[in-house]
């Protein structure tokens, strides 16, 4: 008797069926890697309110043309047990960037941050110096990203998106602001590094503070080789305004 052939397109559900037909459920597909360490895990003896304050005190103090987040070097101060990584100040970027092994891996998808201000009153002088001297204002300003807008974010590792991320919002306490006065105009704001002369009485070149907010990550350190990082995030102010990032990290995580 002549043997009939199965076309090879059904030799797939051909499989499928003998497998229902042996009583076995098919493999279920392996969870995703566990990329990420617990928000109440400490992580290197910090809470992520404590990472989250010295990413800023590490991202603010390097000057404007070597900062990361303008596109300067990402291996710029990078000491510890942690990796810092940053976004950007809107739109769409893609980086290289070499990690050594061993290194955890914290960055901010979205984060907010405000300082006092005494200086604004010679832009606008309807503000009053007490509000923008405020440490209780500061917090309510930073805050008010994520509370008061829509805010969306998204975060994929090698391909796996990882999900809760509305549970990884950090604010950080008051913190001296790090800018120095020559990098005053890292992000083209007069806000930054120490106060300098104002009408609200403030002694010029007294310490800065502020305070911030965000949804932050750390990952566990990766394995040796390529990894791909993409996060994207939009905040959402008004119904034809919004801020927008995507921003792609192709990593290399050295032996």
């Amino acid at each position: 008797m002549k043997r009939k052939i199965l076309p090879a397109s059904l030799l797939p559900l051909f499989a499928l069926l003998a497998l229902a037909c042996s009583g076995k459920d098919p493999e279920p597909p392996p969870p995703p890697p566990d990329y990420l360490y617990d928000v109440e895990a400490q992580p290197f003896g910090k809470t992520y309110e404590q990472w989250a304050e010295a990413w800023f005190q590490w991202a603010f103090s390097i000057p404007k043309a070597e900062n990361p987040i303008l596109e300067g070097p990402c291996d710029q101060d990078q000491t510890g047990d942690v990796f810092f990584l940053v976004g950007n100040t809107g739109g769409q970027t893609t980086r290289a960037c070499t990690v050594p092994s061993g290194k955890a891996i914290f960055f901010p998808i979205v984060n907010s941050i405000a300082r006092t201000c005494p200086e604004y009153v010679a832009i606008d002088p309807s503000q009053m110096c007490e509000t923008l001297t405020s440490e209780t204002e500061i917090h309510d300003v930073a805050t008010s990203f994520f509370e008061d807008y829509e805010v969306t974010a998204t975060l994929e590792v090698d391909g796996n998106a990882i999900t809760g991320l509305e549970d990884r919002r950090a604010h950080t306490a008051t913190f001296d602001d790090p800018t120095s006065s020559q990098a005053e105009d890292i992000f083209g704001t007069p806000c930054s590094g120490p106060i300098r002369e104002n009408s609200c009485g403030v002694p010029v070149d007294s310490t800065r503070i502020a305070a911030a907010d965000g949804l932050w990550v750390m990952l566990k350190p990766l394995s040796a080789g390529d990894h791909e990082i993409r996060f994207t995030a939009k905040i959402v102010t008004a119904p034809d305004q919004a801020f927008e990032l995507d921003v792609t990290y192709n990593l290399t995580i050295t032996p």
